[in-house]
């Protein structure tokens, strides 16, 4: 099973890029590609607090990823 695939599925809502790529060994090429293969996407958000504007990218694993996963 691939680094984070647990949390993956854990967290419909998706899971901060930096938190995949630092704490579960994802990179941003891995990202790409299985966002490439249709099995993640990748939606964007605009958050605004205290006067400052965020751009958001979250990866969200897709059903194809889901049963890739399940093997």
């Amino acid at each position: 099973m691939a680094p984070g695939a647990p949390i993956a599925r854990r967290s419909p809502r998706g899971t901060m890029k930096d938190v995949l790529e630092l704490g579960h060994g994802f990179s941003h090429e891995m990202l790409a590609m299985l966002v490439l293969a249709g099995l993640a996407t990748v939606v964007t958000e605009t958050l605004r607090v205290d006067g400052g504007t965020f751009k958001i990218e979250r990866v969200r694993i897709t059903d194809a990823g889901r049963l890739a996963i399940r093997g």
